[in-house]
């Protein structure tokens, strides 16, 4: 059991159908930015791009999102070998989005589900595992995490391929 969750629980929220899946932390201001950079460089490899080149990570949150407004931005996180990538879309939810062709399950899937839980839990916010691009992250989630309960919730779940 992990995180409250049996494998066979989950195992539908990393189908593969030629989609992304996105993990989103919702309701964040500029700190939380800045919290989830810190703690980023703290426990990940990163590499950071600009217009597709590689760059020096900015010092501070204000830089990236100066840079994002004239240029492509992309932060790369290795975890555990599964790469995810922060766009820097919007300044009010922080996302991630991966490759579930990436993801191996009984390995990088509980690499997933930890980081999720980690992030959630150095922030204090809600973490959620959505398919690409929903309209509501939280109602569309296939997996979801609040720091107060420590346990990954099975939302949504796509078709077990």
């Amino acid at each position: 059991m992990i995180l409250g969750l049996n494998k066979s629980e989950f195992i539908g929220a990393f189908y593969r159908d030629g989609s992304l899946r996105d993990i989103y932390v919702l309701d964040v201001a500029a700190k939380d930015w800045s919290i989830f950079i810190s703690w980023c460089r703290l426990n990940y490899p990163l590499d950071f791009f600009v217009d597709g080149n590689s760059a020096e990570l900015p010092s501070e949150i204000e830089m990236i999102w100066d840079l994002r407004d004239k240029q492509t931005v992309r932060l790369g996180l290795s975890v555990g070998g599964l790469l995810l990538n922060c766009h820097f879309f919007s300044k009010h939810e922080i996302e991630l989005d991966l490759s579930p062709n990436d993801v191996e399950f009984g390995e990088d899937d509980l690499k997933v589900l930890q980081f999720m839980k980690n992030l959630g839990d150095s922030l204090g916010k809600r973490v959620c595992l959505t398919p690409e691009n929903p309209t509501d992250a939280w109602s569309e989630a296939h997996l979801r995490y609040q720091p107060t309960s420590s346990m990954i919730d099975v939302h949504r779940l796509g078709p077990i391929l």
